[in-house]
């Protein structure tokens, strides 16, 4: 079970089918599912669930999912980071870019 503020990881194996549903019967889920390609062949399954506290994230960025584990996120396998923020009216927070990079910003 996955409960608000957790992050799951999961690497299955090739060829593994996976779904995800709402146990609840009368309340709305809301969920993000991230789907990242590993950075390597034939790795052992791994699983690994953990909830961050979200008032790491007030005003600052959090990794919540990282190479290997890397700033305390969730070892994931891949040159990935996977950060969270939360704003308050008015505040910003900065990052500085790689131009060699890609990168996704879900508001």
């Amino acid at each position: 079970m996955l409960r608000p503020g957790e992050v799951q990881w999961m690497s299955a194996g090739h060829g593994v089918e996976h779904s995800e549903f709402n146990g609840a019967k009368d309340a709305p889920v809301h969920f993000l599912q991230i789907w990242i390609q590993p950075d390597r062949l034939n790795a052992q399954p791994a699983y690994e669930q953990r909830a961050f506290d979200p008032a790491a994230r007030e005003g600052r960025w959090q990794t919540l999912a990282a190479p290997e584990g890397a700033d305390g996120g969730l070892p994931i396998r891949q040159q990935a980071w996977l950060r969270a923020v939360r704003l308050s009216a008015g505040q910003s927070v900065d990052v500085v870019l790689d131009p060699a990079r890609k990168y996704w910003l879900h508001v």
